[in-house]
């Protein structure tokens, strides 16, 4: 295992540490909907479903994600999740993504939350050449590597969260991508809520996409 791959490995070692930690010596009760109409601070589990709309195609990739937030401290989030996301067309695609990432936020006087963050995971992808004779497929798996930043604004019971992002892989010489977004958030209930998310992904040298994601979270 080479040096990056070591330190990656360690860095999730330790947020998945963290979130085990911070179970048994970091705990909140959920806040009403009025007082906390964000996420930032809270545990949580959430669940959502996206599409990517491509251009120049009629194939349309989806995915689906499974995550975990705890707060470790006063200012720290920690997450752990799982993605997965195909396309299925003249050329079928599969990626799973295990990832763990870390959240540093601080509130202002008038209540809003900026924040930096960073995120390390590992990517198993697989494509499918189905037109093609004899059928061939291809794999590769990788670390891939992200950070963040954004700011949660409170209005009323929502929470609206504008945001900007960037990944890649940790290959040499690979090309990441950037993405620019916003989210919107809203509890139902003291602990049941939902979210809708935005995203323009430039991806450089391809064609960029716009990603739709809507879940729900469960505020524990």
């Amino acid at each position: 295992m080479n040096p990056i791959k070591k330190i990656s490995f360690l860095l999730a070692a330790a947020s998945a540490a963290g979130v085990l930690q911070a179970q048994q010596n970091y705990s909140s009760s959920p806040s009403a909907a009025s007082d906390q109409p964000g996420v930032l601070g809270q545990s949580f589990t959430e669940l959502g479903f996206g599409v990517q709309s491509l251009r120049h195609t009629s194939d349309e990739p989806f995915d689906a994600t499974l995550r975990g937030n705890i707060p470790v401290s006063q200012n720290v989030d920690v997450s752990l999740g799982y993605g997965y996301s195909w396309l299925n067309g003249d050329t079928d695609i599969h990626n799973e993504l295990l990832a763990a990432d870390t959240k540093f936020y601080t509130q202002l006087d008038n209540h809003m939350k900026p924040y930096i963050g960073g995120l390390v995971g590992y990517q198993w992808a697989k494509t499918d050449f189905d037109h093609q004779f004899p059928v061939a497929a291809t794999s590769q798996d990788r670390w891939v590597w992200g950070v963040s930043a954004g700011v949660e604004i409170p209005v009323g019971t929502f929470a609206f969260t504008p945001h900007v992002g960037y990944v890649d892989s940790m290959e040499s010489n690979s090309l990441g991508h950037y993405n620019y977004g916003a989210e919107a958030q809203h509890w139902f209930t003291q602990t049941v809520g939902s979210y809708a998310d935005v995203s323009y992904n430039d991806l450089r040298h391809e064609n960029s996409t716009w990603t739709y994601v809507a879940g729900l979270r469960f505020r524990f």
